[in-house]
């Protein structure tokens, strides 16, 4: 049996658990944990359909103790380090690390922890990936109007703004010209089109989200939801997107039907090289 540990929020979750599903290419018994996290906690169970037992860190199988600490050296010193594995155990510390691998070759070992943030090695699975999402979430959904009121034209806006995102140095990069600038550039695509979008705010803090939005005249709805699989659901609705460097916004809209084309995102994703998600595809303002 394989062990799997999951850590960090929603849209870490997502990277975590179909990375490595996609690397179970002999189908074996997986097991997985979720590693507490003090402002997180596990929210993916619907999709795993086993029972997961949260742990702490300290209770983590020894190997990866001693990789988390070898990388975190590393790291520490500002090399680009790659993978870290002791014995049977592996620890993928950055993207760096997939990115060094040969992908056709990856596979589970005894034990898997990372962030396993790599979405180059998930794009030829997306239409799996996104049937799995909905089938395993639908039941818990419930019947909505929301998805009917949507027009093609209309545009999922991310807006990361709380106190979390800002005080983290490396991601506090979509500001209020970040958005103007996304914002100008719909528009103007859509004035061409003599379209008049409606922006659907999805956000950490509404208020400030709306009051961003209103500055600049445009017409926005706010998606509210105590779910965040429900609201990741409702994100992946839409045909055009905003994103902020936000994993739950990136992963709203890789399960959507969008073209890539389609979707802004800000050209510098991370300070750090180490976390950068964007898609060359983008939009990139």
């Amino acid at each position: 049996m394989k062990q799997v540990y999951l850590t960090g929020g929603l849209g870490n979750q997502l990277f975590q658990f179909y990375v490595l599903r996609k690397m179970n290419i002999f189908q074996e018994e997986v097991k997985y944990s979720y590693v507490k996290h003090p402002h997180r906690q596990l929210e993916i169970s619907p999709l795993i359909g086993q029972h997961v037992v949260s742990i702490a860190r300290y209770e983590l199988p020894k190997t990866l103790l001693i990789n988390a600490l070898i990388a975190k050296a590393k790291s520490r010193f500002g090399k680009m380090f790659g993978l870290s594995s002791f014995g049977r155990s592996r620890l993928f510390s950055s993207n760096v690390d997939l990115r060094r691998q040969n992908t056709g070759c990856l596979k589970l070992l005894g034990h898997n922890m990372g962030y396993f943030q790599f979405p180059q090695y998930l794009l030829d699975s997306r239409s799996e990936i996104r049937e799995h999402f909905n089938s395993s979430v639908s039941s818990m959904i419930g019947e909505s109007t929301f998805v009917d009121e949507i027009k093609k034209y209309d545009i999922a806006i991310s807006m990361r703004l709380g106190s979390d995102y800002l005080n983290i140095p490396d991601m506090n990069i979509c500001d209020y010209d970040y958005y103007k600038k996304a914002i100008t550039e719909v528009l103007k695509k859509k004035q061409i089109e003599n379209i008049t979008p409606t922006f659907y705010i999805f956000s950490d803090k509404v208020d400030k989200a709306q009051e961003i939005l209103h500055t600049l005249n445009c017409k926005c709805k706010v998606v509210t939801t105590n779910n965040p699989l429900e609201g990741l659901f409702l994100l992946s609705k839409f045909n055009n997107y905003i994103l902020s460097n936000s994993s739950f916004a990136w992963w709203g809209m890789f399960l959507s039907q969008c073209n890539f084309d389609n979707v802004i995102s800000p050209k510098q994703w991370s300070k750090s090289t180490l976390h950068d998600i964007n898609l060359e595809a983008f939009v990139h303002v």
